[in-house]
């Protein structure tokens, strides 16, 4: 069956059943997107790819003959990667009281961000996330040898693929729960936690704007709270940063600089 949902004055959403169909936002139609994580076209695809060849080159895994075309393994790293960040929106999206997350490249220093609460070990979740991958990755290699020995090697890899995936769960809820404290929770490239309740000052000049990336439109930046003020703030002045948002409605929008250009995309989990 098809369902409407009316989610503000000019926006409503037509799907079936977990799928959008098509989206109207502003008095315009705008019909399924590409998965912005992931795309080379936009500049949040840009910025994922690169943390993913940033976390390649430090665990030394970086392909060498992978230069000219993207391998399998960077595409299948890349997916573990962003569907994860997903899994936390979702996680704060369910809980309903709304929250922001902010993945930087390179350190903040403490102009750029008031750290309220910090983390005394964190390890970030890209160590479960390359774990998780190499696992999967033996589990669906063709095999021929049903020797003891073998299939042994293989029980033990999917024993372990399940304690990884366990800990990777457990990393996700633990960052979406600290989004519920005020301020934001602050991750670097490797998706450790930087600090929770972190501040950003608001230091917009009267009149900036934001391109809604998927409309065209521009709008002024004060006209949202403060949640959003704040996260527009650290991009436009950071573009090494991606800001993620969870109104208390539900609505998930992700924020990005690119090239002096502040810009927003709505509907991340629709």
């Amino acid at each position: 069956c098809l369902t409407i949902t009316i989610e503000g004055p000019g926006a409503l959403t037509i799907s079936q059943g977990r799928t959008g169909l098509v989206r109207l936002r502003d008095g315009r139609v705008i019909f399924p997107q590409e998965d912005l994580f992931q795309s080379v076209q936009n500049p949040l695809g840009r910025f994922f790819r690169q943390l993913i060849d940033d976390l390649l080159k430090s665990t030394q895994r970086r392909d060498p003959s992978a230069s000219a075309e993207e391998s399998v393994g960077q595409r299948t790293l890349l997916n573990i990667y962003t569907t994860s960040i997903l899994a936390i929106l979702e996680r704060i999206r369910l809980t309903q009281h709304g929250g922001s997350v902010v993945i930087s490249r390179t350190p903040f220093n403490e102009q750029l961000a008031h750290v309220t609460y910090n983390v005394s070990e964190h390890a970030g979740l890209a160590g479960e996330i390359m774990a998780y991958k190499t696992l999967d990755d033996l589990l669906r290699e063709p095999h021929s040898d049903f020797e003891a020995a073998a299939e042994l090697e293989r029980c033990r890899a999917r024993l372990e693929l399940h304690r990884t995936s366990r800990q990777l769960i457990r990393g996700i809820s633990r960052i979406s729960l600290l989004a519920a404290v005020d301020g934001a929770v602050l991750l670097d490239d490797h998706l450790r936690i930087q600090g929770f309740g972190v501040r950003f000052p608001v230091l917009l000049p009267p009149g900036t704007t934001v391109l809604d990336a998927l409309t065209g439109s521009d709008y002024l930046c004060d006209q949202w709270g403060l949640r959003h003020q704040s996260v527009f703030s650290v991009c436009q002045r950071c573009e090494q940063a991606i800001g993620l948002i969870v109104s208390q409605d539900g609505e998930v929008k992700a924020v990005k600089a690119d090239g002096g250009r502040l810009m927003f995309w709505d509907g991340i989990l629709d």
